[in-house]
């Protein structure tokens, strides 16, 4: 199971890994090229995750994923007033 955070808009991703010192998953800036098809991004994108986690229980890695980005609340709920920019999370099992 995987327990990422997202984020994607018009941001610095380099900036929120500063200001929340969570180092992402992954990261990329608006015009990259990503993935298998090499498709060309719209947007900016962090990805924090929690994972790979074998486990039958999703609530202890879930309370490590809430525990990691809960502190960061506010400068991450900031971040729409500057750009527009969209929170993700989701559980991959």
């Amino acid at each position: 199971m995987y327990f990422p955070f997202r984020i994607g808009g018009q941001f610095v991703p380099e900036e929120v890994t500063k200001a929340t010192g969570l180092w992402p998953a992954r990261t990329w800036r608006k015009g990259a090229a990503v993935g298998r098809r090499r498709r060309v991004t719209e947007d900016d994108f962090w990805d924090y995750r929690i994972g790979p986690v074998e486990a039958t229980d999703a609530g202890p890695p879930l309370a490590a994923l809430m525990q990691a980005v809960v502190p960061n609340a506010a400068y991450l709920t900031s971040l729409p007033e500057s750009s527009p920019v969209g929170f993700t999370v989701t559980i991959s099992i």
